[in-house]
């Protein structure tokens, strides 16, 4: 086991580095939200596509707040939906930023709420896999202690900030600013922290 039974997980690259960083304790917080925040980017490129994201992000954020009604919105992001290929992320997107234009919000606002929570439910969903994997993968009493630490740095990770406050960065992607949405990783043994 000394591998991790991440390396055998059927989930994209992004979330395998996830677990790993979960996995090993030499990792930070910080190294794993950063992994995290990796995988949600790379959840948006591939779930949800540039089109319906920069979509999404002229019904809300090209709007003047006052001139969009909630109602309307709400019609143009279910339009969308229909426009676009169904996938989980996205409608989750569309759904939490709609309950988020009913409770009152506008605008940037909005999306804002909306994305960070359909954010925060991917990495849940994914959370819970790699969990059940460890059980799966490793079924011992060794094993299970292993998958508990798993579980309590994964959730660790989800309450960090940086995850937390994901939306901020899609919302610059949607604007067509630069992000930085790949994970960096250490090149050499020598590597340390960057120190800016």
């Amino acid at each position: 086991m000394s591998d991790g039974p991440y390396r055998s997980l059927d989930m994209r690259k992004a979330w395998r580095d996830v677990a790993e960083r979960a996995h090993k304790d030499a990792f930070t917080l910080e190294e794993r939200a950063d992994a995290m925040c990796a995988a949600l980017h790379d959840d948006l490129k591939r779930d949800v596509g540039k089109g319906a994201l920069k979509a999404v992000g002229a019904v809300l954020l090209d709007q003047e707040q006052g001139n969009l009604l909630s109602d309307q919105a709400s019609a143009e992001l279910e339009a969308i939906r229909g426009d676009s290929r169904s996938t989980g992320f996205l409608d989750s997107i569309i759904e939490h930023t709609q309950v988020a234009l009913h409770e009152g919000k506008t605008g940037e606002e909005a999306l804002q709420d909306g994305l960070n929570r359909a954010a925060i439910d991917q990495a849940r969903a994914n959370n819970r896999a790699v969990e059940e994997h460890y059980y799966r993968d490793t079924p011992t009493a060794k094993g299970a202690e292993k998958a508990i630490s798993v579980r309590q740095n994964l959730d660790a990770t989800l309450q960090t900030e940086r995850v937390r406050g994901f939306s901020a960065e899609a919302i610059q992607l949607m604007r067509g600013e630069a992000v930085s949405t790949k994970l960096q990783k250490d090149s050499d043994i020598d590597a340390g922290p960057v120190i800016a």
